[in-house]
């Protein structure tokens, strides 16, 4: 049950990945369940998908961001694709816009340099 152990691993890494609004982390909220992951460890890919608080959230694309880069951070020679839940309204625009994970690198380069990152992030 190797996959099995590396879903629970990724969970908990996403522990640490909070929505500054709620201030709480979004596992613990259910914004982020573990039904929610799919590990592939034969082909190295983890993808996440998420449920925003609405899916009008300003924040969405940066807690995408801090998703995409605590797993990346963890998981460094993974693909790893961060993704709305189907159920989210818009899901199909917005995940195309995350596909592009050179644009949530440049994102996380962008929180990190304005010190943006510590605030989706528990400990950074």
């Amino acid at each position: 049950m190797m996959k099995d152990k590396l879903v629970d691993k990724v969970y908990a890494i996403l522990s640490k990945v909070i929505d500054p609004e709620l201030g709480r982390a979004l596992v613990d909220y259910d914004l982020i369940m573990k039904e929610w992951i799919n590990v592939d460890p034969t082909n190295k890919s983890i993808i996440v998908e998420w449920f925003p608080t609405s899916p009008f959230c300003p924040l969405l694309v940066y807690i995408s961001a801090a998703i995409y880069y605590i797993i990346k951070k963890n998981f460094p020679n993974w693909n790893v694709k961060v993704k709305l839940h189907p159920n989210v309204i818009g899901a199909n625009q917005w995940n195309e816009l995350l596909e592009d994970t050179n644009n949530l690198e440049k994102i996380v380069k962008e929180m990190k340099d304005k010190g943006w990152l510590k605030k989706f992030l528990l400990e950074e």
